[in-house]
C-alpha cells in the first residue's frame, strides 16, 4: 500500500508539472511498480486543476473560431471562483490526428479539457485517451442534449465528453455570381437536383493556362462529406438490423459516381488544385474563394 501511495504522489507530480516523465519512471522503477500499477496511477492521479487550480483546456481551433472560444473561456473565468482555465492552441491538424493528444496523454502529460469532434470520440476512448465522465454525473446531463450528440459523446453506455455546439449543412450560393439561375435553387421554387447544380455551375468555371481561377462548384469542399451525397441520394450506410456498414447500397453507389463524374469530367486534378488550398489546417477563412467571389456554391453550415 506504501508503494502505491508513492507512485500516487510521483504521478501527481508529473501532471502538475513539478517533475518530467524521465524522473517519474525513474521513481516508480525504484518502487518496482508494474506496468499495470504505472498506467492505474495516471489514469486516477488528480488533474492540473486539482493540484493547482488551473484547468488547461486544448483546442486546434484558428481564427476566427479560436476568438469564439476564448471568449466562453474569459466569461466563465470571470465569474469563477475556482478554477480558472487556460486555453493552449496547440498546431492545427486534421480532425483524426490525434498524436500529440495521444504523446501527451501516455506520458501523463494530457490537458483537463480537449475540443474536438464529437464522431471521433468513442474511438479515443477505446484507445484510453479519454476519461469516463459518469462518475462525475455526465450521463445524466446527456438528457439535455439532442439525441444525436448525446448518442456520440458515449462509449459503451457511458459519457466521455459533452457535447459543445453543432451544425446544419446546406447548399449556400451567391445569388450575384448565379444571376437568373439563382431562382432554381430558392427552395421556394422546390427542391434542385444534383443534375440542376451541376449544370447552373458549370456556366460559371474560368480556366487560365488550364488551372481553374473560378469554379461553380466543388462536391467535396468544406462539408461536401461522402455521407452528404449518400444521405441526398436517399442511401443508408449503416444496416442496424445486421449490425454492418453498407457502402455498397446502390443509392450510396450512385451518389459517389454523381461525385466521381462530376470531378472527372472537369479533370479532377485541376478541380483538386483549385479547391485543396483552402482545406488546409489553418487556412485563412478570409481567402476562402466562396468569401473572396472566385466559388459560387459551397456546402457549409452555421
Amino acid at each position: 500500500m506504501g508503494n502505491d501511495a508513492e507512485l500516487r504522489s510521483l504521478a501527481r507530480q508529473l501532471r502538475s508539472g513539478r517533475i518530467d516523465r524521465r524522473r517519474f519512471m525513474q521513481g516508480a522503477a525504484a518502487l518496482g511498480a508494474s506496468a499495470t500499477a504505472i498506467s492505474s496511477a495516471l489514469r486516477i492521479a488528480p488533474t492540473r486543476a486539482q493540484d493547482a487550480g488551473a484547468v488547461t483546456m486544448w483546442t486546434t481551433f484558428t481564427a476566427n473560431d479560436l476568438a469564439n472560444v476564448q471568449a466562453v473561456v474569459d466569461g466563465y473565468n470571470a465569474q469563477s471562483t475556482a478554477a480558472q482555465v487556460e486555453l493552449v492552441q496547440i498546431p492545427p491538424a486534421q480532425v483524426t490526428d490525434v498524436t500529440t493528444l495521444m504523446t501527451a496523454v501516455r506520458g501523463g502529460t494530457g490537458p483537463d479539457l480537449y475540443l474536438f469532434d464529437r464522431f471521433i470520440v468513442a474511438q479515443r476512448a477505446g484507445d484510453g485517451l479519454l476519461q469516463n465522465l459518469s462518475e462525475l454525473g455526465a450521463n445524466d446531463l446527456l438528457g439535455n442534449y439532442v439525441p444525436f450528440a448525446a448518442a456520440e459523446s458515449t462509449f459503451n453506455g457511458d459519457a466521455y465528453c459533452l457535447p459543445f455546439d453543432t451544425d446544419v449543412r446546406a447548399l449556400y450560393y451567391n445569388r450575384g455570381m448565379l444571376g437568373a439561375d439563382a431562382d432554381v435553387l430558392d427552395p421556394a421554387n422546390g427542391p434542385a437536383t444534383w443534375d440542376q447544380v451541376a449544370e447552373i455551375a458549370n456556366k460559371l468555371n474560368v480556366q487560365d493556362g488550364g488551372n481553374y481561377t473560378q469554379m461553380g462548384f466543388v462536391p467535396w469542399l468544406n462539408q461536401g462529406w461522402h455521407y452528404t451525397y449518400g444521405f441526398a441520394f436517399g442511401g443508408s450506410f449503416m444496416d442496424y438490423a445486421a449490425c454492418s456498414v453498407t457502402p455498397d447500397d446502390p443509392k450510396i453507389v450512385e451518389a459517389f459516381q454523381w461525385v466521381q463524374d462530376y470531378c472527372v469530367a472537369l479533370d479532377a486534378d485541376a478541380v483538386n488544385a483549385f479547391g485543396s488550398p483552402s482545406m488546409q489546417p489553418g487556412f485563412d477563412p478570409a481567402q476562402h474563394p466562396f468569401h473572396v467571389g472566385t466559388l459560387a456554391m459551397q456546402i457549409t453550415g452555421d
